[in-house]
């Protein structure tokens, strides 16, 4: 449950889950030694009081403890193996429990926790960017981990940055950003931005813009790190209830601060992407209400850059992703709005937001400060959809938005209450009876910057 406790965490705990030949071969392989650089875990652990906890199986402690990069491990920080039997490892069920266990033991000590897959690769310095955010009070941390196609990467990676003597990998952030564009998996490039297969379930959306500059937003991240003494779990170890200070969580948005892909097998999940598909806004916008969780219209606000320059103080290399995400957003939003209209028996009014959103541009219409106001007038008060004034307005786009745009109005900051709402015209009525209806847990001011 929700701890009133504001002191800062009194160290962090790493922890991997893992077992299987392949997953232990790919993390020692690969993880482990790009955890080992100079700024991953050994800046984290000589900055900050860490752990790094594997969860495991019988089977996958003996293979981890006979790793000989385990030895260097033990003298970078303190590491555990704890043999998890709770849940069949063949499971999904399995990776949840385990990360349920470890985020008890870390809120029960007092200290941060920090998700590690077996099959993320770290850039240098990712983890010392880390252990900074911790120590300076973020209480969650965001940062993508976009896949790699494992067998091309693997290859570069044991050919151009394994240490010989002692098997670190030591990858610099734009040399990470060189592997992204390099062994993007195909999954990954079908999420690209005026692709036409895109993944029926896509994690994220990608732009791409020269001269290799790579522009992420996701669709539902977990974040990657959090102080379990600040959130409500639920049924998901991940799907809590964000704090109510969003500054209080931290975006890595940039390639220069922490950069980390995931090696995934090429042909995974290419039956995701089997048929025709475009990134149209109303498209997704209605999938993704079907699942979201507070705070993912929050997190897709959030661009991040795997490569290339990022946006300075002076507006240089102002996202692509803008126009698009203000306008996801937006028809997220009002989707949920008809929706809510049509559960509290306002369906002539809930269908004509739903086409007035499909003609597109709608959001323009209210762009300003939000919250704000939707006069919903009963199904008696509109035309019903067969009636001639009905086909008038399906008819001209333009007008069905002024139609249903002069049956809203933004309200007054500072003020208690509403007050009494008025016409375009100005002249103020009375509202005998109205409801509040919440939409969104996380609201997302769609400022012009996003419009």
């Amino acid at each position: 449950m929700r701890c009133s406790d504001n002191s800062s965490a009194q160290g962090c705990d790493f922890v991997v889950a893992v077992w299987g030949t392949e997953h232990l071969r790919v993390l020692f392989e690969a993880a482990i030694p790009t955890l080992l650089a100079d700024g991953n875990l050994p800046a984290v652990a000589s900055a900050l009081p860490s752990r790094l906890i594997f969860f495991t199986t019988f089977a996958g402690e003996r293979s981890i403890t006979s790793q000989p990069l385990w030895h260097v491990l033990s003298q970078v920080l303190p590491v555990l193996v704890k043999v998890f039997s709770g849940a069949d490892p063949a499971t999904p069920a399995a990776h949840y429990a385990m990360w349920r266990a470890a985020v008890e033991d870390a809120r029960t000590a007092g200290r941060y926790v920090f998700m590690m897959s077996p099959d993320v690769i770290w850039a240098d310095g990712s983890l010392r960017h880390v252990g900074e955010l911790i120590r300076s009070g973020k209480k969650a941390i965001y940062m993508v981990q976009p896949r790699l196609v494992l067998e091309t990467a693997l290859l570069e990676l044991n050919g151009r940055f394994r240490d010989s003597g002692n098997g670190v990998m030591t990858i610099k952030p734009s040399q990470m950003s060189e592997l992204a564009l390099r062994h993007m998996h195909h999954y990954q490039a079908a999420s690209l931005a005026g692709g036409h297969y895109l993944p029926a379930q896509p994690e994220q959306l990608l732009w791409a813009q020269p001269p290799g500059r790579l522009e992420v937003r996701s669709f539902g991240l977990d974040p990657r790190g959090f102080d379990p003494r600040h959130f409500q779990l639920d049924s998901h170890v991940f799907n809590f209830s964000a704090v109510s200070q969003p500054e209080a969580l931290a975006f890595v948005t940039g390639p220069d601060k922490a950069l980390a892909f995931s090696l995934c097998p090429f042909g995974q999940y290419a039956s995701y992407h089997f048929y025709p598909k475009e990134a149209r806004v109303l498209d997704v916008a209605r999938w993704w209400l079907e699942w979201r969780y507070p705070p993912t219209q929050l997190v897709f606000s959030k661009p991040s850059w795997l490569s290339g320059p990022v946006p300075d103080a002076a507006g240089n290399g102002y996202p692509v992703s803008g126009r698009f995400a203000g306008k996801l957003l937006a028809a997220d939003e009002l989707i949920a709005l008809a929706l809510a209209l049509r559960d509290h028996g306002l369906g002539r009014a809930a269908m004509y937001l739903a086409l007035a959103l499909e003609t597109g541009r709608l959001h323009e219409a209210w762009r300003g400060v939000m919250p704000l106001v939707i006069l919903a007038p009963i199904d008696a008060a509109l035309p019903s959809l067969d009636s001639p004034e009905a086909r008038k307005l399906l008819s001209r786009p333009d007008v069905l938005r002024g139609f249903v745009a002069s049956h809203a109005r933004l309200a007054g900051q500072g003020r208690q209450g509403w007050g009494n709402p008025s016409t375009r015209a100005g002249d103020e009525f009375q509202v005998r009876s109205h409801t509040v209806v919440p939409v969104s847990e996380s609201p997302v001011n769609l400022g012009p910057e996003l419009l």
